[in-house]
């Protein structure tokens, strides 16, 4: 397996898989979501790879759409 990506609303369920996952040996790369910037070091420091804020993504794309930008 070359990756997962963990969803879970949660962030100590987020916390905790990720964790749980490099315990066990998990080497793939591991991509998950942050609401919280706070939360963002916790996630990197347990072994997330990849962390996305969704809604900052979401206002990125919906600028883009409404400035006519990479259409």
């Amino acid at each position: 397996m070359k990756g997962i990506v963990i969803t879970v609303p949660d962030v100590e369920t987020r916390l905790l898989a990720i964790a749980q996952l490099r315990k066990r040996g998990f080497k793939g790369q591991i991509g998950t979501l942050c609401y919280h910037y706070e939360e963002e070091q916790e996630l990197k420091r347990v072994g997330a790879d990849y962390v996305i804020h969704p809604l900052v993504e979401a206002g990125n794309q919906l600028a883009k759409h409404m400035l006519g930008v990479g259409n």
